[in-house]
């Protein structure tokens, strides 16, 4: 008995989450086209870095949260940095510390 896979074959075109991700792609694509360079007007001005350390809201050292995005023309190679987050701090939870402290003890260290 032969298996027919002229039908499967056809269908993987037509497959829903292939066409979201060419959605995205595509979107992201126009977004990288559309954002021009302050210094020289060049298009792809783009995220090419993300800086981690945003700080603990209980112990203030810093954490693996992005704290800002990194930007740069790659025509002409001009930085610059953006906040990546509004909240000031991260949640203490995230922080590094905060695995390191014993049940009892605060969070923020003894004093």
């Amino acid at each position: 008995m032969r298996r027919r896979f002229r039908r499967r074959r056809y269908a993987r075109h037509r497959n829903p989450t292939r066409m979201r991700a060419i959605e995205r792609a595509a979107n992201d694509l126009v977004r990288r086209f559309r954002s021009q360079c302050p210094a020289c007007a060049h298009p792809g001005f783009d995220v090419t870095d993300r800086v981690p350390g945003l700080p603990c809201e209980g112990c203030g050292e810093p954490t693996h949260v992005i704290c800002s995005e990194a930007f740069t023309c790659q025509a002409c190679d001009y930085r610059q940095e953006r906040r990546a987050t509004s909240p000031m701090t991260a949640e203490a939870g995230r922080c590094g510390m905060s695995s390191t402290l014993s049940p009892q003890e605060p969070h923020g260290g003894s004093s």
